[in-house]
Formats: C-alpha cells, structure tokens, sequence
C-alpha cells in the first residue's frame, strides 16, 4: 500500500528543458533511436536543467537496449554534466556477434548547483560496426531525494573475480536515515582470462549480488563473457533497505557450471559503482519472485503490483533481473516493459538469444516515472514479448522497487480560522496537510491562536501555512481595586487584560480610575473598568474652607442644605470636622 509519497525528477529530451527543481516531478521521455559511425565520442542528447535550490541531490539514469546490425566491437556510454565526464556513469556492452540487442543500465549520482546545469549523454563505438541506440531508451533524472552518494568499484586487483565463492568488492555501513535506502549498482565487468573447459575459446558467467547485513537480497546480475579477453558486459543490482543502520555490500563470484574452467577471471571496468539514495518516505514498495518459461511468440504478465493511492503523487518504477538463457536453440528476441494499468509506460529492455541452451544470460534494467497518479486503486505489471522462436527463462528474484514521488502537498488553514475562541482551538485546524508542534498563543501583543499546518515538498520556506484565531480575553481588574491610595496606583491594576486609560475621575468621587483591556469580546470596547478611592491631603481639604468658625449664616446654610437634601447631615458633620481641624 502506497499512500504517501516521494521521488522526483525524470528529465528527458533531444532538446532543451527547463523545470524548478521543487515544482515539478521531472520527464521521462524516450531518446530517438540513433546510429553510432564514428569512434570518437558522438552526442546523443543535451538536456538543460534549471535548479532553484543549491546542492539538490538528483540520480540521473539512461536505460534501454543497444543493438547491431553486422560485424562486432564494443561501446561505450556516459554522461556529463557542465561539459564534465560523470565517471560513475560509463557503460560498456561487447557485441560478439550481430545482429544482436543487450540491455543496459546506466547511472551517476551528484548534487547540482543553483541555475541551469547542462546534462549531456555520449557514446563511442570501436570495431567494425555501428551499432544503434534503440527506440524506448530513456534519460531519467530524479530530483527529491534527500541525499544521493555515489561509490566508485575498485577497477583492478581488488575487483578481480577469480573464485566461485563470492569475493566482496564493496562495503559500506551506513547509519540511521530519516527513511527508506535505494541501493543501486551499475557497472561493466571485463574477462580477463579463460581457460581450458569443455567450450575451448569460452570465458564464463560472472555475478554481481548486493548483501545487506551479511545476508544476499534482492536480485542477482549475470552475464556471459564469451570467446574474447577483451569482452566486457553491464551489470545492474537493486535493493531498498530500511532506515535502520546496516551494513550494504556488494559481491561478485563466477557461476559455477561444469563447462567452465576454475581458472576464468573479470575485474570490474572504470566507471562501475554503487549509489545509495535516501527517499523521503518509508511509503516506497519492493516486490520480487517473478519467473518461468516464456513461450514463443507470446506476451505474458510476468509479475504484478497493486498500490493504492489517497493524494495525487508522481511514482518511480524500477526493474531488473536475469533472462537465464533459451530453452530452444532457434534464438530470437525477448522484450521486457512496464505498464500501468493496462499503459505501457517507461524503457523498454530487449535481448536477442543467438546461441542455444544455457548461454546469452544478461542482466536487464527498466524504468518509468508515473506522473500526477490520481487516487484510487492502480496496477504496474511486468510484460514480456517473446519473438517466434525464443523461450527465455527468467530469475526468480526479479525485482521491481516502486518509490512514491512527494509531490507538492500545499497546506491548508481549516474552518476555525479567524473564529474567535476563549481557549486554543482543538479540532478543524488544517483542511490540508498535518498540524505541526508549535501551537500556542501568540507573542506579538496581536492577541490571537496561532498553529501550523504542514504540507509536503513545496517550494515554501518550511513548508507551513500559519494558521492564526482571535483570543477572546475577558478582562479582570486586580487588587489595587477599592484599595484607598493618595497617589495613583501603579502596579496590580489589571489581573487579566492590559492597562488602558487612568487617572483621577472627574465626577466629584474622588477616586482614582483605570481601564483593563481585553480583547475580542462582546463588550462595547473590551474594557474593565476599575475604580480605588482617593485620599485627599488635608492642607489640599483646608484650602477648600475659611480659616475662622462658621458664621451663623454659614451655619444656617449648611442646616438648610441638610433639611432640603442638599447634603446629608453626616457630611455636614464631616465639614464641621474638617473645618475644626483647619483652624
């Protein structure tokens, strides 16, 4: 089941494109079949890519097949980047006799730099044919994984296979990732020597397995070295391991068959390597155990995947295994391709059997990049095609790795968005994408929630849309309220809300006063507001009254205001007092 995503970029074309290295997937487009005459290195295609962030990581592939028409020799494939040779990415195929196709697989891996990077596939023939590029060969580029690293084989002692037992000719632990590791090899092995079996001139089969933890997994490569110590063959190997450390190790050991003598030897050529790329999700799918006998003249589902999807999102396929040899001595041709649901899609991988049983044993690689896979449920099959007389046997540790592509997932803010709430809100915050850790109350005196809603692979700085509601704050008056003060209180006004207006009042009570305010409530202005009397000073009393007794008419004055209700007989008390202490 696939429901999340990873994987990007498959660039492909004779001509230019441009595409930013966040936005978009990537292409998959087939390069034109293609004659090669010259011995020198003859540009097949140039490909322009513009990168929007520095440092992207990006795994460029070619796969299909190489054919030729008559006579032999040898090619020779790479690629380069900003005019300069990609060493991991050299492939070599001999042609011992013609007509005859050989799949291939191709790859290098590297960060590319901020701007427009120039990729460029090459090839260079030697003998006397001309060999061709055949039609549903593609150059792939995937951009989306988090990092990409890329191992160069040792090309002379040390990759020397002189034994049956498997020699390792590569080792790596690699620690803990954030999620699942392609491992992936490519490379070309030569013979070097032969021997003296049953098949004079005959070298033999070599093998390449990947070991993970001590353990063989995935698929094994094999191809038949024959007649010639100058003869050379591309290899491929996949696996995805988990996120745990492990310990990745890549083995090559002779097949060991009775027509072969113990004294065959290879070594691997320049240019053959191991690339291990980490995706961007644990979503990514292995699937395996395809094999049988393939009548002639017939297409045949040799293995499927179902997935499910719940988001749109771009998925890389990728293919490899063995055709093991004939069982008829008529030869033909066997392709290989992907389709998804019931499309063919991606390279397609052909190889021609000219010999009878148990010989022409090669390693195939194909790939597609699915794009923009609406949700729903979906099938990839394996097809084979089979010419009229061919009956190729397939490995039974065939393999496909299905690696969902993260497209962009931009997040969205949910229906309680700009709803004023008392407490932080707790459901129906992100419409789209995932709430992150940092929730809370805002800081900046705007008084609002604020939460992130988090998406995936956008081209936004940390892929969040910040989400913010009204804080409804009803406000409080503190303690310093009704508390008797002959200045104006200046701390514990408020004990929710902030302090607003204040000051003495103006009405006669002589208290002081202060507002609290909240904010985003019901209220007129959302304010408190909080009142404390006012101790006046008696020199500031005293000066309100004369120096000397009351007269009699003063008296008379302050008891008809008593009678007639003026003032109560209590504040004329209260200014009989004052005035005594006046005078």
């Amino acid at each position: 089941m696939i429901n999340k995503i990873i994987l990007l970029i498959f660039i492909l074309l004779i001509s230019t494109f441009s595409f930013a290295s966040n936005t978009s997937s990537g292409y998959n487009q087939t390069i034109n079949p293609y004659v090669i005459y010259s011995n020198v290195e003859e540009k097949v295609l140039t490909l322009n890519i513009e990168i929007t962030n520095p440092n992207t990581p990006v795994l460029i592939q070619t796969t299909g097949s190489w054919s030729c028409s008559s006579s032999y020799g040898n090619i020779l494939g790479y690629l380069k980047i900003n005019g300069v040779i990609l060493e991991g990415s050299k492939i070599y195929q001999s042609f011992d006799t013609c007509p005859t196709k050989h799949p291939f697989l191709s790859h290098a891996a590297l960060n590319l730099h901020e701007g427009i990077n120039t990729v460029e596939f090459y090839v260079l023939k030697s003998g006397g044919m001309n060999p061709q590029i055949d039609s549903n060969t593609f150059l792939t580029v995937f951009n989306g994984f988090e990092n990409v690293n890329q191992y160069l084989l040792p090309t002379n002692s040390i990759g020397i296979i002189d034994s049956a037992a498997p020699v390792t000719v590569f080792s790596l632990n690699i620690p803990a990732a954030s999620s699942n590791r392609l491992i992936e090899f490519s490379g070309s092995l030569q013979l070097v020597s032969g021997g003296d079996g049953i098949f004079k001139e005959d070298g033999g089969d070599a093998m390449t397995k990947i070991f993970v933890d001590g353990i063989w997994r995935g698929n094994y490569a094999i191809n038949d070295l024959l007649y010639y110590q100058d003869e050379f063959a591309p290899y491929s190997n996949h696996y995805l391991v988990d996120n745990k450390p492990h310990l990745i190790e890549l083995k090559a050991h002779r097949w060991v068959a009775e027509d072969y003598p113990n004294t065959v030897t290879f070594k691997f050529l320049p240019g053959s390597s191991i690339i291990i790329a980490t995706t961007k999700s644990d979503d990514s799918d292995y699937s395996g155990n395809f094999f049988g006998v393939i009548p002639p003249n017939t297409q045949k589902i040799i293995g499927s995947h179902d997935f499910s999807n719940q988001i749109p999102l771009d998925i890389l396929v990728l293919g490899e295994g063995v055709w093991l040899d004939m069982d008829n001595q008529g030869g033909g041709i066997a392709n290989l391709w992907i389709t998804f649901d019931g499309v063919q899609v991606g390279s397609v991988a052909s190889q021609q059997f000219t010999h009878g049983h148990s010989i022409s044993q090669r390693t195939y690689a194909i790939n597609s990049l699915l794009q923009n896979v609406q949700p729903g449920n979906h099938q990839i099959d394996f097809i084979v095609a089979t010419s009229e007389s061919t009956m190729p046997r397939f490995q039974t540790s065939a393999s496909i790795i299905i690696i969902p592509s993260i497209s962009p997932l931009y997040p969205v803010c949910d229906s309680v968005t700009n709803i004023a709430s008392a407490t932080m809100p707790n459901s129906n915050l992100c419409s789209v994408g995932t709430v992150n850790n940092s929730f809370g109350s805002t800081t900046d005196g705007t008084n609002r929630w604020y939460w992130g809603c988090v998406g995936q692979n956008t081209d936004w700085t940390d892929d969040t849309a910040w989400c913010f509601a009204p804080k409804i704050i009803y406000p409080v008056c503190g303690s310093a309220t009704n508390i008797a003060s002959a200045t104006m209180p200046n701390s514990n006004l408020c004990s929710v809300g902030t302090l607003g207006n204040s000051g003495p009042t103006g009405d006669g009570t002589n208290r002081w006063y202060w507002g609290c305010v909240g904010s985003n409530t019901d209220w007129t202005d959302d304010t408190a507001w909080c009142f404390a009397p006012k101790l006046i000073p008696i020199a500031e009393i005293c000066s309100e009254y004369p120096s000397d007794r009351f007269s009699s008419a003063e008296f008379n004055t302050h008891i008809s205001e008593w009678k007639n209700g003026t003032h109560s007989l209590l504040e004329i008390l209260r200014r009989a007092k004052i005035w005594k202490h006046c005078n």
